[in-house]
């Protein structure tokens, strides 16, 4: 809309402008530099932008009903806008859609397309870790390859059973499935289990089973599953985030 407005309204001053006589320009005999020409370009360039952006979401739209990824895309986004206000997420529901996925990148292309977000982030808002790491779960059950992306974290080497060096989703860093880690001298991490109980990992204890990394707000985290403490074996923890800095690998 405003895009708009700046559109007329730039063509409306360079117009104005092309009136005014040479006299007009500056005494220094530096160039007159035409600003509500710049504004037109400007706003003539995100019109077109958006245009285009509307155009692909259009077309996407309409060819929905032959697009299972779209069709996929578009009902993940509606389960989790439920409610009388559509702010209520249905985390089952999504999680049983993945389990629909046969292709997450092309899934993941639609919505992004549709809703201008990056579906994995919205997914990480929407679900907690134990939920992520299901949805992921029923992604790579369903294509039967590593394209479901992050599972909580958790990623695989895809068909042919060989173990990657590098992570699937995060090709600057190496694969850590399975890996255990440690937490780093001077350092302590604290986790809290599926009843709201708190254990602290003290340094240099081990911490638990990499699944996986998560890239957020400039900062990196390892996702985990935490070891069952031997003094406390009734201690029960799902999947949790803990930051890179905190920890090291054995």
């Amino acid at each position: 809309m405003w895009n708009l407005v700046l559109l007329v309204l730039g063509f409306f001053l360079s117009n104005r402008k092309e009136k005014k006589t040479e006299s007009e320009t500056s005494e220094s005999g530096g160039v007159n530099i035409n600003f509500p020409l710049v504004i037109l370009i400007i706003s003539g360039y995100f019109v077109l932008k958006n245009g285009l952006k509307n155009y692909n979401a259009d077309n996407i739209l309409n060819n929905a009903n032959n697009d299972n990824s779209t069709q996929l895309a578009i009902q993940i986004y509606n389960a989790a806008h439920t409610g009388v206000f559509g702010t209520t997420e249905d985390e089952e529901l999504i999680i049983q859609l993945g389990s629909q996925i046969k292709d997450w990148p092309k899934v993941r292309q639609a919505y992004l397309t549709l809703y201008k977000s990056e579906l994995s982030t919205d997914l990480e808002k929407w679900l907690n870790p134990e939920e992520l790491q299901r949805f992921f779960a029923a992604v790579r059950a369903a294509s039967g390859s590593s394209s479901g992306g992050t599972s909580g974290g958790t990623t695989t080497g895809g068909s042919t059973g060989t173990t990657p060096t590098r992570d699937p989703n995060y090709p600057d860093l190496p694969y850590i499935v399975g890996r255990i880690l440690l937490v780093n001298p001077n350092r302590t991490v604290t986790v809290k289990d599926t009843a709201g109980k708190s254990h602290t990992y003290a340094a240099n204890e081990e911490l638990g089973t990499a699944t996986g990394w998560l890239k957020r707000d400039g900062k990196v985290y390892i996702y985990f599953r935490p070891r069952v403490p031997w003094y406390n074996p009734t201690w029960t923890a799902t999947t949790q985030l803990v930051d890179a800095n905190f920890v090291r690998f054995k």
